[in-house]
Order: structure tokens, then sequence, then C-alpha cells
């Protein structure tokens, strides 16, 4: 698979990628959710270029590729990130679409002590819970990130 990052780039990611679009918005966003695990600045920089985006977004294919890859609640859990960071209301409809993940939380971090997975049981934002994922970062953490690149 092609890396998704420098096509964020392209689109308005704040991330250390030389921009070049290799594929369309969509696929670079699912793409990026397939990441999330290895790469936790890619929750940080999603919301970023979702809402930079958000007109040009097609919610069918979005959908269609997130199903195809597997990442359908890392994809509502963005998306409603993104509709409460930036007020994008149609964004959060479209996550209201999808289903959660039921039973234990799934974290975001793939190899994590138990000291790291109670540290992010501790500090993972409410829209990120909601969703069945823990991850090691504050919420004002995201705001801080999205207010400062979101132009």
């Amino acid at each position: 698979m092609t890396d998704p990052r420098p096509t964020l780039v392209y689109f308005g990611a704040p991330l250390m990628w030389v921009p070049r679009r290799q594929m369309d918005l969509e696929d670079a966003v699912v793409g990026a959710l397939a990441l999330l695990a290895e790469d936790a600045t890619l929750l940080l920089a999603l919301p970023v270029v979702l809402s930079m985006n958000e007109a040009s977004v097609k919610p069918a294919k979005l959908l269609r590729e997130a199903r195809r890859l597997g990442v359908q609640a890392e994809l509502g859990m963005v998306l409603e990130l993104t509709a409460e960071l930036a007020g994008a209301s149609s964004l959060g409809a479209l996550a209201s679409s999808l289903h959660r993940v039921a039973g234990e939380p799934r974290y975001l971090q793939q190899r994590s002590s138990p000291l790291a997975r109670q540290a992010a049981d501790e500090r993972t934002p409410p829209v990120v819970a909601r969703w069945g994922f823990r991850v090691n970062m504050p919420e004002s953490s995201l705001r801080q990130f999205f207010a400062k690149h979101h132009g």
C-alpha cells in the first residue's frame, strides 16, 4: 500500500513529509486510519485535513474504503473528533452512521507497557473513548494542535 502521509500533506496535514498527491483524499484518510497504531501524529493531523477539505469529501467513498480496510470505528472516531473540534456537522452526521467498538478498549499504541496503558486510560479524550479506543493524549493536546494548524 502507498504511504498516505505525503497525500495528507498535499491536502493540508501539518506533517513532516513532502507533499505529493498519490491518491484521492478518501483513500489517504482511510490509509492513515490503518496506521494510527504506529503513528500517533495522524490522530492530530486527520481532523485538520478533514475540516479543511470537508466540502470535497466523498462520504460514500470514505465509508466504502473504511469497510474495505476494516477501520470503520477508527473513521467514526476521527469524524466525530473533527466534528467536535471544527463544528463540522456533516462529518458528525457521517460518524453517527458508523458503529462503535464493543468490548475491551483498543489501544492506539501497538506495543505499550501496562504503565502506558494506564496513562492512556486516564488521559484519553471522551470522544476517543466513546468509540472504544484509548490513547495517551489529553484532549487539550488535540484542541491546541487543531487550533494551531487549522488556518
